[in-house]
């Protein structure tokens, strides 16, 4: 007999790994491992992860809504090339603000459901 053979079997320790986190999302969420369970619902802290994302998701809506419109009321410039410009950059910017509207909504709706 060997000495492996006479080594008694590790113990079986079963863990579980928590991560949440959205796609895109410039918030750093926590990623835990245990092997009791959470004091808290794990709901609960998927509720709080996204009204922070949400909250966050606002106040980018509202900046990029404002830079918008500073970008359709200033005055035009007379250099047709750098007109240009900021007429790209005005467009980018609505889609920017598309894109986080959609986010929202599907953040919200998430919410609702929980």
């Amino acid at each position: 007999m060997s000495d492996s053979d006479s080594l008694p079997p590790p113990p079986l320790l079963i863990t579980r790994q928590i991560a949440t986190g959205l796609l895109g999302s410039p918030i750093t969420l926590s990623r835990e491992t245990s092997t009791t369970s959470s004091p808290r619902n794990p709901n609960e802290i998927m509720r709080e992860h996204l009204c922070v994302y949400r909250t966050y998701l606002e106040h980018e809506i509202t900046f990029i809504d404002n830079e918008i419109q500073a970008l359709i009321v200033r005055t035009p410039y007379e250099d047709p090339v750098q007109e240009g410009h900021f007429r790209t950059l005005r467009d980018n910017l609505k889609v920017r603000y598309n894109d986080l509207s959609v986010k929202r909504t599907r953040v919200i709706a998430l919410l609702e459901v929980m």
